[in-house]
């Protein structure tokens, strides 16, 4: 279940970013929640753009992928990590 934390991530009005650089991984997830509660969201290998999707409705589904990703491993980034995050995520990051 997700606590306090993660749902105050999940209503910022910016990117928030999960990155898995853990047992050779090398990847991110990312995601922005429009005013309209529709979802962007970007996910590929760490120094890529990787992929992007638009969610309508998506806060459910936000919930239920930040909770899948928390368990296979990722974390949420942090601005301790602005060394590991590269160009292709720090921009996601500051628009």
């Amino acid at each position: 279940m997700m606590n306090d934390f993660y749902i105050e991530q999940l209503g910022k009005q910016n990117w928030n970013i999960l990155i898995h650089t853990e047992d050779g991984h090398n990847k991110f997830w990312a995601f922005f929640i429009n005013t309209n509660n529709s979802v962007r969201v970007r996910w590929g290998k760490i120094g890529t753009y990787g992929q992007e999707q638009q969610v309508a409705n998506g806060f459910d589904y936000i919930i239920s992928k930040v909770n899948e990703k928390l368990n296979k491993g990722y974390r949420w980034a942090s601005p301790q990590d602005n060394a590991l995050i590269p160009e292709s995520i720090k921009v996601l990051w500051e628009m």
